[in-house]
This record gives structure tokens, C-alpha cells and sequence, in this order.
């Protein structure tokens, strides 16, 4: 995974090594796992999945609201998934 300076503030991380490499499912909530891995296998078919709400939880542990919209995309001459993410905290 890769994060812009924008997501590590988001995301309560300071250093962009502690996103890096790490899956998304490591930070989203296990009750939407199932909905990601499907828009994942609809995306690697080359199907739209359009934009969703979910739940991810921060580094400090605390819950944040995002909404994500992904696409299918070529990155280093492979397949690869963009999500393109923006959110606030849950008071």
C-alpha cells in the first residue's frame, strides 16, 4: 500500500514505512472485508464498483469514516487497483 501525505494525517501515521507495504484490510474494519474483497475480484474482472462508505480504523485505534472510490490500473507493466480515499473522524 501506498499512502500520500494527505492519507498518513488522515490516518494518525506519522512516518509513511508504517503504511507501506501493509495491506488495506490492515486498516479497514473486519465488518467490510467481505464488501472489499468482492469490489477487488469485480475490479480485477474489469467491472466498475463505483464509490463506497467504510469504516477504517487509525493507527492510535480510534474509527474514521471513508469514502473510497477505486479503479482498475497498470502500475510497473501489472495490474494493480487505485482506491482513491478522503475522510473525517468519527466523533
Amino acid at each position: 500500500m501506498y499512502a500520500n501525505d494527505a492519507m498518513l494525517q488522515l490516518m494518525g501515521v506519522s512516518a509513511r514505512d508504517d503504511m507501506i507495504g501493509k495491506s488495506a484490510f490492515d486498516f479497514i474494519a473486519e465488518e467490510y472485508h467481505d464488501i472489499v474483497r468482492s469490489r477487488i475480484t469485480r475490479l480485477q474482472q474489469g467491472l466498475p464498483v463505483g464509490m463506497i462508505e467504510q469504516i477504517w480504523k487509525r493507527q492510535d485505534g480510534s474509527s474514521i469514516h471513508i469514502e473510497v472510490k477505486s479503479s482498475p490500473t497498470i502500475y510497473q507493466n501489472q495490474r494493480a487497483e487505485l482506491f482513491t480515499a478522503r475522510g473525517h473522524l468519527i466523533p
